[in-house]
């Protein structure tokens, strides 16, 4: 990760374990038990069971003289759903105070169907109530997403609770009860409401930065991250209790859970095949994944209807939804993210991370709805706690994957400037390599060819007959003038082929190129010069100085050709390994940013002297002159061989 890349990501990271931490301590000040006075009491252990086919008893019989036998000790944890049949649970409260405010009995747990509870005081009045996620929401006594009922209050004599719970799924059911005293039970429901709308803001922050990158990015992964996370959330919804206050207030029709469990598997799948690019790596996983996420789905759907799978028993259709989606939705995809990440994903590790936060409480929850674990606090609400963490962390890896793009982005940028830089200095190269041929054909070939005939005209010359220098013959005349075309076409062989290739420049030096080239430039153009050249070191690399003479050259034709200048100063510094150097003029200027933009020569210097590592810089006012300098390492760093 470049430096950056850095801060980038550690303000995601750090924005998102911000998030998961604020959101754990609000959870542990919602969860901590008060004080002692406004604490709830944990009574589940002073229950007795007893089970029966629906509808076998009744309440009257309960009361009669002669009650159903058959009552045994509850012993939480403990699941009391039976398919097809209720439980039917008894204890007594001890004498309240006179106190007129009622105490409260709450059942945790929110994925009961039906639950009815009845008080019997001393003098034989009862008192009915009933709550579930089947009964109306608007009919409870107490309108909470909680199931919880008002206890009798201002009797200072025991109370007998009888209570009935049925279900008409396979889900299981832990049973515990709790009572709260009056001021407690109001302070827990402000704490709860302050929980709820803590994860939902902050499951709806993440939806909709994660919606925002879908649009930017055009990737098709957070679309399928906010469709799990929603469905988590939507579990999380219908396990509350907050979908009967909200969505279903006159009875909810049938349990979404199981149908939450499957499409949550299949959205897994569906998420981290895509994020991983699971196809292109292994086919075979990722149609076997996709058939069984599919198929959890497909169970999950079914038992919405009915209450068991087909050709299964109804006790074994809920634990086969929850088995496989536990395969598919959370083993396979920790699995699948390590092999990933080990095999340099490294973004995947989020995804297994995010995935185990969500196992390990999903383990917990289970534990406890299935009786294997005594209700907390804490335990009852774990599916919220994983819920959140896994959406914080997947949130993180799909950061975590935007830096990898952008890592890959700006390496192929790298390596594509590379390729550019290495493309254009071998062009230059090649170019000064054919124009120090071209030059040396001319000075050698055409120079040569051109003073042999200057030198056979001269012969010439010589064998006609003397003649008198005020009359001249027409001969004479034509050979003195083709022998001035020559003198003409060798100085501009010699001008050209210096252009071409400055010879001077290997054989004298910079120093006396940059001054040979001065001279014969602006000399012609009367324009007067000076130049100060530094004892440059004999080492300097030779693309340095055909850099240096090149730039030097280039402001030289641009000064003849637009200045009107009537000075020039040229200078040339070498210190710390940085040659540094000023071409100044006092002509009539131009406006910067208009030339830089128009005048190809100008950007082609900048272009050759950023390729061998240097800067150049240009300043100009109108009417008072142009300055060019630029500053090149002495010696270039050159990749091994």
């Amino acid at each position: 990760m470049s430096a950056q890349e850095t801060p980038q990501w550690n303000g995601r990271r750090a924005t998102g374990i911000a998030i998961l931490l604020f959101l754990l301590l609000a959870s542990s000040a919602v969860f901590s038990q008060p004080g002692q006075r406004s604490a709830a009491k944990d009574i589940s252990a002073s229950f007795q069971v007893l089970y029966a086919p629906w509808d076998k008893f009744q309440v009257e019989d309960f009361y009669a003289d002669v009650p159903p036998a058959g009552f045994l000790p509850l012993n939480p944890p403990t699941n009391i759903n039976r398919v097809d049949g209720e439980a039917w649970l008894r204890t007594v409260l001890p004498a309240s105070s006179t106190d007129s405010t009622s105490n409260i009995l709450h059942i945790p747990g929110q994925i009961f169907n039906y639950v009815d509870v009845w008080f019997r005081l001393k003098d034989g009045r009862i008192y009915h109530h009933y709550a579930g996620d089947r009964y109306p929401f608007v009919e409870r006594s107490i309108r909470t997403a909680a199931i919880a009922f008002p206890i009798p209050a201002g009797n200072a004599d025991p109370i007998d609770v009888l209570i009935r719970a049925r279900n008409m799924t396979a889900q299981p059911m832990n049973f515990a009860a709790l009572v709260w005293p009056a001021e407690g039970w109001q302070s827990y429901l402000l704490r709860l409401g302050a929980w709820y709308g803590a994860f939902l803001g902050a499951i709806f922050i993440l939806c909709l930065y994660n919606v925002f990158l879908a649009l930017s990015l055009r990737d098709s992964s957070y679309l399928l991250y906010i469709c799990y996370i929603l469905n988590l959330t939507l579990g999380v919804i219908l396990l509350s209790g907050l979908a009967e206050e909200f969505f279903w207030p006159g009875g909810k029709p049938a349990s979404f859970v199981l149908a939450t469990t499957g499409v949550g598997a299949f959205f897994a799948v569906a998420f981290v095949n895509h994020f991983l690019k699971i196809k292109e790596w292994s086919p075979g996983a990722y149609w076997t994944s996709t058939v069984l996420a599919t198929l959890a789905m497909l169970m999950g759907l079914v038992l919405t209807i009915y209450p068991n799978l087909p050709f299964m028993p109804p006790a074994y259709s809920a634990i086969t939804v929850h088995v496989l989606a536990l395969l598919v939705g959370s083993i396979y995809f920790i699995g699948v993210a390590l092999l990933r990440y080990s095999s340099g994903i490294v973004h995947a590790r989020f995804l297994a991370l995010s995935m185990l936060s969500l196992l390990v409480c999903m383990v917990f929850y289970f534990a406890y709805t299935y009786g294997y674990v005594q209700y907390n606090p804490f335990i009852g609400h774990a599916l919220e706690f994983g819920a959140l963490a896994e959406g914080v962390l997947l949130a993180l890896a799909l950061a975590d994957r935007i830096n990898f793009l952008i890592q890959q982005k700006q390496a192929a940028e790298r390596e594509a400037l590379e390729y550019q830089q290495t493309f254009s200095q071998n062009l230059i190269n090649a170019q000064e390599k054919e124009r120090e041929t071209l030059s040396q054909t001319m000075h050698d070939s055409i120079g040569h060819a051109v003073l042999v005939l200057k030198n056979n005209l001269h012969q010439c010359l010589g064998l006609l007959p003397a003649e008198k220098e005020n009359n001249p013959s027409e001969v004479s005349m034509l050979l003195r003038e083709q022998l001035s075309f020559c003198g003409e076409i060798m100085h501009d062989v010699r001008r050209i082929s210096h252009d071409l290739h400055p010879h001077m420049l290997q054989h004298l030096g910079l120093a006396a190129a940059l001054r040979s080239t001065m001279e014969r430039a602006l000399a012609h153009a009367e324009i007067r010069w000076s130049l100060d050249v530094d004892e440059l070191a004999e080492d300097l690399d030779p693309d340095v100085k055909i850099t240096v003479y090149r730039v030097v050259q280039e402001c030289l034709s641009n000064i003849i050709k637009y200045a009107s200048a009537d000075n020039v100063f040229c200078a040339i510094t070498c210190s710390d390994g940085v040659v540094r150097g000023t071409v100044s003029d006092d002509g009539i200027g131009f406006k910067t940013q208009h030339k830089e933009t128009a005048t190809l020569g100008l950007q082609g210097m900048r272009d050759r002297v950023q390729l061998v590592g240097g800067t150049m810089g240009i300043t100009s006012t109108q009417k008072r002159g142009t300055r060019v300098s630029f500053e090149l390492p002495a010696k270039l760093v050159r990749p091994p061989v």
